[in-house]
């Protein structure tokens, strides 16, 4: 039970990373000191990162024991998420998306497969 706890607790803070930059774009462009269209790459930064996380992944990863992708994930979810906090400037912002972006599709496609795999009977 308690992996799957730490599973939901996984996919919140994903959630959280990806969709609260929206709504505080503005405030973050104007302490950024930047345009509000330059703040949008800070935006496009996740995305970016989620592909070239899978792309990693799905080429290094095969042989990986899931639960050291998951924590692995896990570590770049911190490291973004503490990075984008303390960014001083756009291109420390623009790489902390990059980096909280980068575990997104991992996370959730390994999650997935181990849900699944605890899920099953026996």
């Amino acid at each position: 039970m308690h992996y799957i706890i730490a599973l939901i607790i996984g996919a919140f803070s994903l959630g959280m990373a990806e969709l609260t930059i929206m709504p505080i774009l503005v405030p973050m462009a104007e302490s950024l000191q930047i345009s509000i269209p330059v703040a949008g790459h800070i935006v496009a930064a996740y995305p970016g990162g989620i592909v070239v996380g899978v792309t990693f992944i799905a080429l290094f990863g095969r042989g990986w024991d899931r639960r050291h992708i998951l924590l692995i994930a896990s570590l770049f979810i911190l490291i973004g998420n503490l990075g984008a906090t303390f960014a001083q400037n756009y291109y420390e912002m623009l790489i902390a998306r990059f980096v909280c972006g980068l575990p997104d599709g991992v996370f959730f496609a390994t999650a997935a497969v181990v849900a699944n795999a605890l899920a099953a009977p026996g």
